[in-house]
């Protein structure tokens, strides 16, 4: 049922005044004093009427959230389904992973997920291109496993995790993966993780 039919009846109802209604019906031409007596009845016929049809309209309002609320669960089965087979594209040629990761980023935060354990994968190609779109999606949830691959032994897959921070966040405290020293990676390392604990929550 579309929300125009469920709201407009609702606002109608909600207007109508049946003790007006009743009176501007008295004062119709031809009417006799027998009419007039009857008023209280017709008006209590009225709001009866009136109450019944909003506790209808109620109903059908609630059985149509159900039914919005059932048609939204399946889809997030679809969706879910199809990102479980698009990270697993990310194991294939360069080709296959360009269009996962477009894929991926059109579906945007209910792929993050499924990303966060793609950048925990044992897979490079999976890990690798995991981060990539991360950053692209730019969901904040991803922040700790980007980190933890940041702080790992990878300094390429550390490298990705650095600029994928800098997407998400905005932020810029060095670079990862141009031959600087150990010194300089754990100082990068360590801002990120101090920003991290400043702003995680916010």
């Amino acid at each position: 049922m579309q929300d125009t039919f469920r709201n407009r009846p609702t606002k109608i109802l909600a207007g109508i005044n049946p003790v007006l209604l009743v009176a501007a019906l008295l004062f119709q031409p031809g009417l006799s004093a027998e009419d007039a007596a009857q008023a209280p009845a017709i008006i209590q016929e009225l709001e009866n009427e009136v109450a019944r049809l909003k506790e209808k309209i109620k109903s059908l309002e609630n059985e149509n959230d159900v039914l919005r609320a059932k048609a939204q669960g399946s889809d997030l089965i679809k969706v879910k389904a199809q990102v479980q087979e698009l990270v697993k594209s990310l194991r294939g040629n360069r080709t296959d992973r360009f269009k996962a990761r477009q894929e991926l980023c059109k579906i945007g935060r209910p792929a993050v997920p499924a990303l966060i354990e793609g950048v925990r994968s044992s897979h490079p190609f999976v890990t690798q291109t995991s981060i990539q779109t991360l950053g692209d999606i730019g969901d904040t949830s991803a922040i700790p496993a980007l980190l933890e691959v940041l702080a790992g032994p990878n300094t390429d897959l550390a490298a990705d995790s650095n600029r994928a921070l800098g997407k998400i966040t905005r932020q810029y405290f060095g670079i990862i993966g141009l031959d600087e020293s150990a010194d300089e990676r754990k100082e990068v390392i360590e801002k990120w993780q101090a920003w991290w604990k400043e702003n995680e929550g916010k």
